[in-house]
């Protein structure tokens, strides 16, 4: 992550005109205040990666270090929030003693219908590859996985029968790349696996919709499926459907109590869209699975909502002149006022990098990395101004004129690049590689943790030199963020590891298991800690306690 530009005393007075960019961007049109006005302070974490989208929680008080052994004290905890797949990864934006979040809420509801998909047939034994075995080899199989000699077969023996048994069937290669993975797992399933006939049968209703439950298990009576078979058939057809909602959350940063919700209609993926809300001026703007939304900040009245071309939407917004910025399918630009859409850039495309912010002689730029690289575009107009190569699902830090990015192609990697008004020149990169974590610039210095390798490392971001490296154990694209010249990350095993940052030597400062789920980036405000558990919202209060 980067660091304030102040800390950075050889870029001379890039203090000055960085400072009028963040302004910059806090800052929109027709009556759209600077998010200063909206209460916020120093201490505040607005957005994505917190103050000027840097990662760094600027103004805190001191925190403890080292920690305890159960790491820092819980100040609250608002249970009931889900994330991880129930409920995203999206961090938590404060202002003032507001915290905002965005919630891919996941509910079952029960469903009348009944309906085996084509994807479930196949979890029962059903594949098209049966038409092409001999009818003699099928006999034999089905002789061979009901046989004394497989069900006296241990677990792991298993796969090795199986493979031998096809051996001697001697089959040649296009039979191997035809059938052979089927027969194979018919074998290994042994007297688990349900006949042919009966498969059959479920193949000729595959997808076909029965008006309730009654109507099913008339169908099961007239085809002569009973006991065993129809319980594992009925596991796989099912009587409930997942829903999602697009909910924006409002909690009291002091004590994490509800002040409002704002649901809409969602749409149940996997795994969500994660996008974290941006404060300004009174309003909330966030980006749904395919939706942005404005909403104000007091009450979460809606004040605009706007369709985006992507779905399953994780880029965070920013707000850059009074233009929401956002990669949502492709880089859009959208008025900050009414959610009119200014123009969409078809070259950058994705759903999950969010756009960064640069300001140079007076003029903010938009900074965006995607599948095709990073893309430096005039917030205004949406053209392109130019290219640099980048890729995965990481953002920008920008910290004066130099740009750096964790990249998940490794012949990228951790790369930094002198911006300029018409070009970006590379200056050093190192084969670290991460599929969407970002790192932290401090001082001069650029500190992360690597998704490949696990390696902590500190490099100068003058040159590029490699100042230490020390294995840790990998992130899993949560980012780290500074706090009081500390640097705090969620390790892939669950752990929040928190490390000096210091460019001398690696100085480990605590390391707890807080419970925050894993891919997600904790936010730092006033010394509290802000993070997504399985199925809540917590604080921890990151201070030092009274003497």
């Amino acid at each position: 992550m980067v660091s304030p530009p102040r800390a950075l005393e050889f870029f001379g007075g890039e203090t000055v005109r960085r400072t009028v960019g963040i302004l910059q961007v806090a800052a929109v049109s027709s009556g759209v205040l600077c998010a200063t006005t909206a209460g916020a302070s120093a201490q505040d974490w607005h957005q994505w990666r917190g103050p000027a989208r840097l990662g760094v929680a600027e103004g805190s008080p001191p925190i403890l270090a080292p920690w305890p052994d159960k790491g820092p004290k819980k100040a609250w905890e608002a249970a009931g929030i889900p994330a991880h797949q129930n409920g995203a990864f999206g961090s938590v934006s404060v202002v003032g003693d507001r915290a905002y979040l965005f919630v891919n809420w996941k509910r079952q509801e029960p469903v009348q219908t009944r309906k085996l998909q084509d994807s479930r047939l196949r979890n029962l034994g059903w594949a098209p590859e049966k038409a092409a075995v001999p009818e003699d080899l099928l006999k034999a199989v089905e002789e061979a996985r009901l046989s004394p000699d497989r069900e006296k077969l241990k677990r792991n023996e298993v796969q090795a029968w199986a493979s031998k048994w096809l051996e001697d069937r001697k089959l040649d290669d296009e039979q191997k790349k035809k059938f052979g993975g089927f027969l194979a797992r018919r074998l290994a399933a042994g007297k688990d696996a349900l006949p042919f006939d009966v498969l059959d049968k479920l193949a000729a209703i595959r997808d076909k919709e029965f008006p309730d439950q009654a109507a099913m298990d008339k169908w099961f009576e007239e085809n002569g499926i009973t006991g065993d078979s129809k319980e594992r058939i009925q596991r796989e057809i099912p009587s409930k459907k997942e829903v999602a909602s697009d909910t924006i959350l409002c909690l009291n940063a002091s004590t994490g109590e509800e002040v409002w919700r704002k649901e809409y209609p969602g749409v149940a993926t996997q795994w969500g869209s994660s996008s974290t809300p941006f404060v300004a001026g009174n309003r909330v703007y966030v980006a749904g699975h395919s939706t942005v939304y404005c909403l104000g900040a007091e009450k979460g009245e809606e004040i605009w909502k706007a369709p985006t071309p992507g779905r399953e939407v994780s880029s965070s917004p920013i707000v850059i002149d009074g233009v929401v910025v956002i990669l949502a399918g492709r880089l859009l630009g959208l008025s900050a006022a009414d959610g009119k859409m200014l123009w969409e850039q078809k070259a950058v495309t994705g759903n999950n990098p969010s756009p960064s912010a640069w300001t140079r002689d007076g003029k903010t730029y938009a900074i965006c990395n995607s599948g095709g690289g990073i893309f430096c575009v005039d917030p205004k107009s949406g053209d392109v101004v130019w290219k640099a190569a980048g890729g995965g699902s990481g953002t920008v830090a920008i910290s004066g004129d130099i740009a750096v990015l964790l990249a998940e192609r490794q012949e990228i990697g951790l790369v930094a690049y002198k911006l300029a008004p018409d070009k970006a020149e590379k200056l050093w990169n190192h084969p670290f590689r991460d599929r969407g974590s970002t790192p932290v610039v401090h001082e001069g210095y650029v500190y992360g943790i690597t998704g490949q390798g696990g390696k902590a490392y500190c490099v100068r971001l003058e040159d590029g030199k490699l100042m230490w490296g020390q294995g840790v154990g990998a992130t899993e694209i949560s980012s780290p963020i500074l706090v009081d010249g500390k640097v705090l990350v969620v390790l892939g095993d669950g752990n929040v590891l928190m490390f000096k940052a210091s460019p001398e030597k690696f100085e480990q400062m605590g390391k707890a298991r807080l419970g925050i789920v894993v891919c997600s980036t904790p936010s730092a405000a006033d010394g509290k800690l802000l993070c997504r558990a399985q199925n809540a919202v917590v604080c921890y209060d990151l201070t030092k306690p009274a003497e």
